[in-house]
């Protein structure tokens, strides 16, 4: 049997024979929701249309909350968003693994660090500059090429015939 709680606008929480608890509205806490078992889950739903997207806000105030929100009605803009809606400087995500230990960052200007390494089994495409502070920057499939930001000189080109370009000159390798 169901132990049914209401006030005056109707139903308010249901606790079912299975032990499942179903709130008509929304719940408020002072303290910690926990939610433990063998599989804990805990799921947000809309109706099941494609209105209404099921959302996980963190708030600190209106001017500094994040949220995860599923953007249910197709598009373009379909699918899981992170989003921080801080109003300064300060807007990142940070990814932390084992702990408190950051492995990537992505800083409120788009601009992303990782901190050990990037392995991709497909393309990767940039639009800008790819700077290198290690002991080497390796490139490889149809040409290669460091460039000195000051001008040509210092300039080192591989095409893929062979031919190695210093500057304006070039050598046969």
């Amino acid at each position: 049997d169901d132990i049914v709680f209401t006030s005056d606008d109707g139903e308010a929480m249901r606790i079912k024979g299975d032990t499942s608890v179903n709130f008509a509205s929304h719940i408020t806490a002072s303290g910690q929701i926990e939610i433990t078992g063998s599989t804990p889950r805990l799921r947000i739903a809309n109706d099941g249309t494609s209105t209404g997207d099921p959302t996980i806000q963190l708030w600190r105030n209106s001017a500094a909350y994040a949220s995860i929100h599923y953007e249910t009605g197709g598009g373009a803009n379909a699918g899981v968003h992170f989003t921080d809606f801080r109003d300064d400087g300060n807007s990142q995500f940070i990814f932390n693994t084992r702990g408190d230990n950051e492995r990537m960052r992505i800083e409120g200007d788009g601009g992303v660090s990782i901190q050990s390494h990037l392995t991709a089994s497909g393309n990767i495409k940039v639009a800008g500059y790819i700077t290198a502070s290690g002991q080497y920057l390796y490139i490889g499939h149809d040409d290669f090429k460091i460039q000195n930001t000051g001008g040509t000189s210092g300039d080192i080109s591989i095409i893929p015939e062979g031919e190695l370009k210093l500057g304006t000159s070039a050598t046969d390798i």
